[in-house]
């Protein structure tokens, strides 16, 4: 029985199917998690394009895991945004789950 459980419980939290992250959630994770790792400073321009890729890494049903939703989506930015997007988009998808 319990052997049976913990054989459950693994498959639960190493199914990619059941921890992915809600798209419902990408307008509200994304905002989110600008608003919590971007400074009050950081331009409009690059605040948009970090945006832009969050949303599209929530849209992308092609990469099985979100880590790489978000590095397929960053690596179209510019070399410097790149970090901060990363990190941005990482964060929001800890959000929508």
């Amino acid at each position: 029985m319990i052997r049976s459980l913990l054989a459950i419980m693994v498959l639960w939290g190493t199914s990619p199917a059941l921890a992915d992250v809600n798209p419902d959630m990408a307008d509200y994770a994304c905002g989110e998690a600008i608003s919590e790792t971007l400074r009050d400073e950081a331009p409009k321009a690059f605040r948009a394009k970090v945006l832009k890729a969050c949303k599209a890494a929530f849209a992308d049903q092609t990469r099985r895991s979100p880590a790489e939703r978000c590095d397929w989506q960053v690596n179209k930015l510019p070399k410097d945004h790149r970090f901060a997007a990363s990190y941005t988009c990482a964060w929001a998808m800890e959000l929508a789950k």
